[in-house]
Formats: structure tokens, C-alpha cells, sequence
């Protein structure tokens, strides 16, 4: 996990640690100026570190993302 310290109400979990990821679906990706180009996921949106609304990201994944319980 992380959080940002501009939005501390916000955890950011890395799919890489959960034992089933096979259900996320990635939305967007930020840092990929810097990141390996192998680890750049094609087909997602590239986000600016800048541009980056947790807030307006975590209703769209909510409104993608599946219903558990």
C-alpha cells in the first residue's frame, strides 16, 4: 500500500500483492516517463502524476470495478 501526501484519505493497493489480482482491471497509470517500457500496460490511460484525481479515479473504478459480498 501507499498514500499520497496530498490526499492521505486515499490508499493506493499494488495488484502485484493481492493472492487472486486476476479480477482488477487496471484504469490508468501514472509515472510511465520513468517506468521500464515493458511495464507500461498497453491500452490504459497515461495520467500525469499532475492531472491525478483520486477522488474522480476511485468513482470510476467503483462504478467498472465487480460487486463482492
Amino acid at each position: 500500500m501507499s498514500r499520497a501526501v496530498a490526499t492521505p484519505e486515499y490508499l493506493s493497493l499494488r495488484a502485484g500483492t493481492l493472492d487472486d489480482a486476476s479480477w482488477v482491471v487496471p484504469i490508468v497509470q501514472t509515472w510511465v516517463e520513468s517506468a521500464i517500457p515493458w511495464a507500461v500496460i498497453p491500452g490504459v490511460r497515461i495520467v500525469a502524476w499532475k492531472d491525478f484525481d483520486h477522488a474522480a479515479l476511485g468513482r470510476e473504478w467503483r462504478a467498472m470495478a465487480p460487486q463482492f459480498g
